[in-house]
């Protein structure tokens, strides 16, 4: 499709659907020292799934908005996605990396924007904010929820898509520099390689812990088939679960499947899913198959005021280890950064038994720099 590019702070934005297209952008990225990316995707919002449906990229002189619902097949780029010598850019970018590997594509090396800011010490809470911060302007976030798979892209689309690029290479390089200066590169080093290996698991339909507390074993099990039975339904759709039926009303044939065999699918399920006479007789077998002789909740033994004392001595025993160590941190490194730093670490230091096998490197070396000036001494595993 022939499409007149555009420009957005003086950079030519350019949409790619064409073969030929993809090609001459796979080529030029080739030949650049670093590229910025950014994806727009759909995680059971508007269909089932992760899914792609937007890629940017910026190269230093032209933003591409790379069409992945008109292109099948976007795997000629990813030799560049994945060249040693060439360094990708991106802002908080663990879910796209999760994403891009989903198509068969390993991004590496990568700096991400939003760790470096961080490490320092910056205020900005988000990229709008840091862009404002850096640059002195704002940038337009009414696309933010918009839905990216309808085509054709509006102007506005085009232009939000092409924001969450072009300023970061500038943004990389200010941070760069300062994380140089104040001596952070093998934090920055760590960040951005674990950037690089996320994942996330794959979706699996399950119970919640409040459906596991609140329903008897027999009602859980029962549960749990209709909603397996719910989610191969939302795949055949290609739609999110909840658009088939709601939590709720799955609950409710569990916990009175007489009302629900005299009227059922009076309320609450998809007329997509209904047409399916296999989803029907699915569910209502299930619904047949619930005991009524038991009752549906679940039957459990309230602990002793004594147990429920002890554990909250525990847990605030814990809680006083960890607390002074991110204190320090803190007045060490700065707010912003100490925070940074100590995610992930609170869940290890308050087990039971502490690992500091689990959290990162330089976490490790910044916990035991902490307890050494407090002198205080963790119940190390």
């Amino acid at each position: 499709m022939d499409i007149k590019p555009i420009k957005n702070h003086s950079v030519p934005v350019r949409l790619i659907d064409t073969e030929a297209g993809l090609r001459e952008v796979a080529a030029r990225l080739l030949q650049v020292k670093e590229f910025a990316f950014d994806t727009e995707f759909n995680r059971f919002r508007w269909e089932y799934g992760f899914n792609l449906y937007l890629l940017q990229i910026y190269d230093g002189k032209e933003c591409y908005l790379i069409d992945p619902i008109r292109l099948k097949d976007l795997s000629v780029l990813w030799p560049a996605f994945e060249h040693p010598g060439i360094l990708k850019i991106l802002y908080s970018g663990k879910e796209d990396i999760d994403l891009m590997k989903r198509y068969g594509c390993f991004p590496s090396p990568v700096f991400d924007v939003q760790a470096a800011s961080r490490i320092c010490n910056h205020p900005a809470v988000s990229f709008s904010k840091l862009v404002l911060a850096e640059f002195g302007f704002e940038l337009d976030k009414s696309e933010q929820t918009s839905n990216w798979k309808i085509r054709p892209l509006t102007l506005s689309q085009q232009l939000y898509a092409s924001n969450d690029v072009i300023h970061l290479p500038g943004l990389k390089e200010i941070f760069l520099k300062e994380v140089d200066r104040i001596g952070m590169n093998h934090i920055l080093d760590e960040e951005n390689r674990v950037c690089a290996e996320s994942t996330t698991s794959d979706f699996v339909p399950k119970l919640s812990s409040k459906q596991r507390a609140a329903f008897s074993e027999h009602h859980q099990e029962m549960l749990l088939k209709l909603i397996l039975i719910r989610d191969e339904k939302g795949q055949q759709l290609n739609v999110p679960p909840f658009k088939v039926v709601g939590d709720e009303v799955l609950e409710e044939v569990i916990k009175d499947p007489v009302t629900f065999l005299r009227q059922p699918f009076a309320k609450g399920f998809s007329r997509r899913a209904l047409e399916s006479q296999e989803f029907c007789r699915q569910i209502l077998d299930v619904a047949r198959q619930v005991r009524t002789d038991i009752d549906w909740a679940s039957v459990w033994v309230p602990r002793s005021e004594e147990a429920i004392a002890e554990s909250k001595r525990e847990r605030n025993a814990l809680e006083n280890l960890f607390k002074p160590i991110k204190e320090q941190v803190v007045k060490t490194y700065g707010q912003v950064a100490g925070d940074f730093y100590m995610v992930g670490v609170r869940d290890v230091i308050t087990s039971k038994s502490v690992d500091l096998s689990q959290v990162k490197i330089y976490q490790k070396k910044m916990v035991e720099d902490a307890i050494a000036v407090l002198g205080i001494r963790l119940p190390l595993v």
